[in-house]
């Protein structure tokens, strides 16, 4: 999951098409451009291990370990990294209620906006359903 499933659903999120499809198809084109990089890095090290004449099974095996736990110890610093500053800082902004109600308050104001504009829209619409229905 971590080598394939996580990485398109992040790519997914982050892509500004508008449709699904458009959305996965630019998740696995950037993907698959990823892992073809690391496929050619990777057959470069198993070439140049073959010209040294140093590559057996052993040797590929230890080499492919060692991909999978240093990719892991990256999501590992990468994670952790994000967690440990993101989580406390929005516990901590979340713990001072003033600053929460302040928040929430102009939140709410801009909610009303939006829902202000959305009962204008509606009313257009229904005059121009009344209209069309009328003829």
């Amino acid at each position: 999951m971590s080598w394939v499933v996580i990485p398109i659903i992040q790519e997914y999120e982050k892509a500004p098409d508008f449709t699904v499809k458009d959305k996965l198809k630019r998740a696995l084109k950037t993907n698959l451009m990823f892992y073809v990089i690391i496929a050619v890095l990777g057959l470069a090290f198993v070439f140049y291990m073959v010209i040294k004449k140093q590559f057996t099974s052993k040797s590929l095996t230890a080499f492919l370990i060692a991909v999978s736990n240093a990719w892991g110890i990256f999501l590992i610093i990468m994670l952790f990294g994000y967690g440990l500053v993101a989580i406390p800082k929005s516990l901590w902004k979340e713990a001072n209620l003033q600053n929460r109600q302040k928040y929430l308050e102009w939140n709410m104001s801009n909610l009303k906006d939006e829902l202000e504009d959305k009962k204008a829209e509606l009313g257009v619409c229904l005059t121009v359903i009344i209209f069309i229905e009328d003829k």
